[in-house]
């Protein structure tokens, strides 16, 4: 299961992305998809473009968390790694 954040997305891109997940809040869209659908979904989702644009992905990985997390955009700055730990600053 991954988590999409989207932040001022682009309408064609919140279609996109609504279109392969469920919005289980304003724009958060959780999903299950396979690798190669998530990696064409990663390419759409780090082009877009646009005025305080932002997107966070989290997803399963092997660590000590048992996720991890990619931000592009407005929210890029705010993941930080402490001592081996994934943290989102605000």
């Amino acid at each position: 299961m991954q988590v999409l954040v989207l932040k001022k997305a682009p309408s064609r891109l919140r279609a996109l992305v609504a279109s392969r997940s469920i919005e289980v809040s304003r724009d958060v869209f959780v999903m299950n998809l396979d690798k190669s659908a998530l990696d064409a979904l990663c390419a759409e989702v780090g082009a877009a473009k646009g005025d305080g644009y932002g997107a966070l992905l989290v997803k399963p990985a092997r660590t000590l968390q048992g996720f991890t997390a990619f931000s592009v955009g407005s929210l890029a700055e705010s993941l930080i790694e402490v001592d081996g730990l994934l943290l989102h600053r605000k």
